[in-house]
Order: structure tokens, then C-alpha cells, then sequence
């Protein structure tokens, strides 16, 4: 009789159990019992980018979506899932034997069995134990409890994955803790915190790379010294600025930012998205290259006389770059942005020497040459040292003192250009053949079988000495 009884017990406790074992984690991730793990993989990365809180989901259907991958991926678990449900997997990670014996205390009927049903039977103990997600948690297997759902989707997507298949962070504070708001960039970093108020505009003087992040994510956290460091080294070219989403949510709302954190260059009205690798390496060279370019390339003569005539104009300097490079330096498109409107820039590529000599005599690549009122003739150099990597502050400052308002250029008058003057005195044997090249060309000297560096300078020398024979002007 006291048999019938117990059998009857244990009956009502293993309905009650599979009763109550919990939710269905192959129904969560839309796959069947026998799905294998390539399947299992593929469901879980599309059910965790769509769901994921950086993109406006729920963090309760993220987490359950992560509790399920977390317990059909491991051997283990999923055969005790299979055999025990939820409440099983529980027991088995708190280090109980789910579905024990009589008087197994833990796992059956609790602790000798006389007493009731309890233990760590699934089901029993007063009630079912529901299997959560802790945010910020230990970390799964056996006796180590469930993990972090923001771990999973990290080692699943790399270090650097998030919301999208890029950034998103974990989630801060485990158990609903409040997220932290606190900007991630203090006042005295080189990184400055933007207000809506302060938010570059179209009309912004500088170029901006800013970052929009929440303070609660991880992924931000990890690129904070990164953009501290990079907000040094782009000091003078591109501003470097942050938003944080918690304090600023209408911005980045209007901004569209639906993860964290994300990367955008503002230069005017344009704006321009990263989603290269988050080095410092590849995001400096990126906001270089991003630089507009308010330079004009002048490749022929023709061309400086257009560029000092129309695009500087009377009452106005101009600058001109003789590079030895093929390639518009970031300093000089940093500057050439900074002083837009106030003055224009070219410049002459790969020592074009016959260019040179069209303007202000230069001898050395590479030079920067000021203009006066658009005049090849009233020129001033700059005497600093230039260098392709180099910053823009000392040019533009050295620029700036050529405004009409402070009056410099009034002081500069016209001088001769020696260079285009045909003279007997001057060196030639000690010149470059592309400067003897530029001389032909400037007077027109025909030069077809010249091969050699004495050549140029003999066809040079018999013009000089021709037309002084017949009494004509050099």
C-alpha cells in the first residue's frame, strides 16, 4: 500500500517536472532536436543581430535567444536539456545530478525521500527555479553557471563584433543595475565631449571625426585609448570629438546611430562613415585621407598665369607649393581648408622646374611661395623647413600674415626673375638638366639632338652669344 502510494508520488512528481522543465530552446531558435551544430550556429547569429539591444531590441529576448545557444552548444548540457528541460541544466550547472535517484540528496526526491519532494529534482524544491541570464556573470560549463550573453555574441563575432556584425558593446550592470551615463572623455582629454549645442555644423571651420558611444559599452571602453592617442596625432588636421548617446539621445538619433560605437567624419555638410578596422594606424590614415582638397593642380605654364590672375585676384596673396612629390601633403590640404576664403592655394607637382622659374626664381624642392595680388612678381618664400609629414599650424600661421588687414604684402615689391633672365655670368654647367630644360622651353631654344648635360649647356651659351652678336635683349 505504502508502495502504491510512493509509485503514485513519483508519477505526479515526474509529470509535474517535465510539466514545468521550461522553455523550449529549439523553438527559441526556430531549429529541430536534431539540428546539428553548423545549423545551430547559423540560427544563433540571426537571431542575435537582429535581437541585440545595441540595435534596439530587447536585452530579455537577446539574453533568452543567448541561454539557448549557450545550452544546445555544449555536449553536456544539451543531453541533460534533452533528458531534464531547463530545471535540469540548472541542477547541473549548480553541480546537482538532475533526474538522481531516491534518497540522492539533490536529485530526486529530497534528502531521503520520507520528507517530501524537494532537492534538486527538476520541479521539485517548492517550485520551479527559473534558469536566468546574470549580465556580467561567470562563465558557463558544469558548476560555472550560465554566461554572459554579450560574451557569447563577442566570441562569436570577434572581438570587435557588435550590433550588425560591428561594434556594440556589452551591456552595462548585471540584474537591471542602472547603466552608467558618465561621459567616457573628461575635460581635460585631448578628445573634446560634444553637446548638441556645440555640434559641428555645416559651416564648421574644421574637419571632425567624432565618435558616438554609450559609456556603458565594453567595445567603447576599448577604444577610448585609442582615440585619446589619435586625437593627439591628428592635432592641427582633424578635430577629434565624442557624443555620448545616454546624455545626447536626440543627436544621435538624428545622426542615426543605432549601435556602439560608431564612427563618422564631418567636413561641412558632408559626412562621411567608418567602418575599416578600429587601429590608430587605419583610422589616422583614413581621416588623412579624408581631408578635402582645396588645392589647384597647375601642370603648365598657362595654367599659373590662370590661377595667379583669376583665382587670386587683386588685393589678395595666394600660395604656391613646388613639391618634389606626386602626392597633395595632408598639411597642405589642412591648411589650404583652414584659411579658405581668405586665401587660395596650388600647387606644382615633381619639380617642374620650368614653373618654377615662371615664379619667383626657385631653386630648391620643395618650397612654398607667397603671391601679392596675384602678381608672379611680388613674391615671398617661406624660410621654414618642409616636410611631407609634417603639421599645418606653422604654414598657417606664416600665411596668415600676408592678410590685407595686417598689411605685409604692402611691403613686398616687384623684383626680377634671374632665372628666366639669359645671363653669360650664371653657372649653367652647375645646373640640374631639368632647370636647363625649363630655360630652353622659357625662350623658346631649340635644343633636338641634346642628350647630355653639355649639350643643354651649349645650346644655351651659343643662343646667349648669337644674340649678343646681332645686338638683341636677353
Amino acid at each position: 500500500m505504502r508502495l502504491s502510494r510512493l509509485l503514485r508520488a513519483f508519477l505526479l512528481a515526474s509529470v509535474l517536472a517535465f510539466a514545468s522543465a521550461g522553455r523550449d530552446f529549439y523553438k527559441v531558435l526556430g531549429i529541430d532536436r536534431g539540428a546539428d551544430d553548423r545549423t545551430l550556429k547559423k540560427a544563433y547569429r540571426s537571431l542575435a543581430l537582429q535581437h541585440h539591444p545595441d540595435k534596439g531590441g530587447s536585452e530579455d529576448k537577446f539574453a533568452e535567444i543567448s541561454q539557448a545557444y549557450d545550452v544546445l552548444s555544449d555536449k553536456d548540457k544539451r543531453r541533460v536539456y534533452d533528458q531534464y528541460g531547463e530545471d535540469g541544466v540548472k541542477q547541473h550547472e549548480q553541480g546537482g545530478a538532475p533526474g538522481g535517484g531516491f534518497g540522492n540528496p539533490g536529485g530526486g526526491f529530497g534528502g531521503g525521500f520520507p520528507g517530501g519532494f524537494g532537492g534538486g529534482f527538476p520541479g521539485g524544491g517548492g517550485g520551479q527555479q527559473q534558469f536566468t541570464f546574470q549580465f556580467g556573470g561567470g562563465g558557463g560549463g558544469r558548476g560555472g553557471g550560465p554566461r554572459d550573453p554579450f560574451d557569447i555574441f563577442a566570441q562569436m563575432f570577434g572581438e570587435e563584433g557588435g550590433a550588425g556584425g560591428r561594434g556594440g558593446g556589452q551591456r552595462g550592470g548585471g540584474g537591471g543595475a542602472p547603466r552608467s551615463k558618465e561621459n567616457l572623455y573628461g575635460k581635460e582629454s585631448a578628445v573634446k565631449s560634444l553637446k548638441k549645442t556645440k555640434f559641428p555644423g555645416s559651416d564648421a571651420k574644421h574637419v571632425w571625426l567624432i565618435e558616438f558611444y554609450a559609456p556603458w559599452c565594453q567595445h567603447c571602453k576599448r577604444l577610448k585609448p585609442t582615440m585619446e592617442r589619435l586625437a593627439k596625432e591628428l592635432e592641427g588636421f582633424v578635430k577629434v570629438g565624442a557624443v555620448n548617446c545616454e546624455k545626447e539621445k536626440q543627436l544621435c538619433g538624428v545622426e542615426g546611430v543605432s549601435s556602439f560605437p560608431v564612427l563618422k567624419l564631418k567636413k561641412g555638410s558632408v559626412t562621411t562613415s567608418y567602418d575599416g578596422e578600429r587601429s590608430l594606424g587605419s583610422l589616422k590614415a583614413w581621416a588623412l585621407e579624408q581631408l578635402p582638397t582645396r588645392v589647384t593642380n597647375v601642370r603648365k605654364p598657362e595654367g599659373l598665369d590662370a590661377f595667379l590672375g583669376n583665382g587670386c585676384g587683386a588685393e589678395r596673396a595666394c600660395v604656391v607649393f613646388f613639391s618634389d612629390a606626386t602626392e597633395t601633403p595632408a598639411w597642405l590640404k589642412a591648411a589650404a581648408h583652414e584659411l579658405r576664403g581668405r586665401f587660395e592655394f596650388a600647387e606644382v607637382r615633381a619639380r617642374n622646374e620650368r614653373l618654377a622659374l615662371q615664379m619667383a626664381d626657385v631653386a630648391t624642392f620643395p618650397s612654398l611661395v607667397l603671391a601679392c595680388d596675384g602678381d608672379a612678381s611680388r613674391t615671398a618664400a617661406f624660410d621654414g623647413a618642409l616636410r611631407h609629414e609634417m603639421t599645418p599650424r606653422e604654414v598657417i600661421r606664416w600665411v596668415e600674415t600676408f592678410s590685407r588687414a595686417r598689411g605685409a604684402c604692402a611691403g613686398i615689391r616687384s623684383a626680377p626673375k634671374t632665372g628666366t633672365k639669359l645671363d653669360a655670368s650664371l653657372p649653367y654647367e652647375t645646373m640640374r638638366v631639368s632647370k636647363l630644360r625649363a630655360i630652353l622651353a622659357a625662350h623658346d631654344i631649340p635644343c633636338v639632338l641634346c642628350a647630355e648635360k653639355s649639350d643643354f649647356t651649349r645650346a644655351i651659351r651659343d643662343f646667349i652669344s648669337e644674340k649678343a652678336a646681332r645686338g638683341g635683349e636677353l
